[in-house]
């Protein structure tokens, strides 16, 4: 074995905690820009015609004053709502990574597109009507 080999396979076992975090990190942080992706796909036309009323992008909904916003940190996810008129800023939810993937302390399950949904619903039923 070469030394350079050797070096990857050290190296590799150094970080093998961090590395598998990250990798966590990196399929949720997947998940979520996908579904506001496909948000922003589906609504395409509305966005451009809304005249700025409804505003998708890969982390954050904004929808007339409310605004729904994904904030990643190192090991948990931040699920806000935002009060546009008013400023005010409220964690609806916090993930956290529980070393295998992470999990909803609010709706106590695994990030999934259920959870998704509720988000979605509590940041924008009211104002939908």
């Amino acid at each position: 074995m070469s030394y350079r080999e050797e070096f990857i396979k050290k190296v590799k076992i150094i970080f093998e905690t961090e590395t598998k975090a990250y990798k966590r990190r990196e399929k949720a942080y997947d998940f979520i820009t996908e579904y506001f992706g496909d948000l922003l796909d589906e609504l395409d036309d509305e966005t451009e015609a809304s005249e700025e009323q409804l505003d998708i992008e890969y982390e954050r909904i904004r929808f007339k004053d409310r605004e729904l916003q994904v904030e990643f940190g190192k090991g948990t996810i931040s699920i806000c709502m935002n009060d546009i008129n008013s400023g005010e800023k409220k964690t609806i939810d916090l993930l956290e990574d529980n070393g295998h993937t992470y999990i909803s302390k609010k709706h106590n399950s695994p990030l999934g597109e259920e959870i998704l949904d509720q988000y979605l619903k509590e940041a924008f039923a009211e104002t939908l009507g």
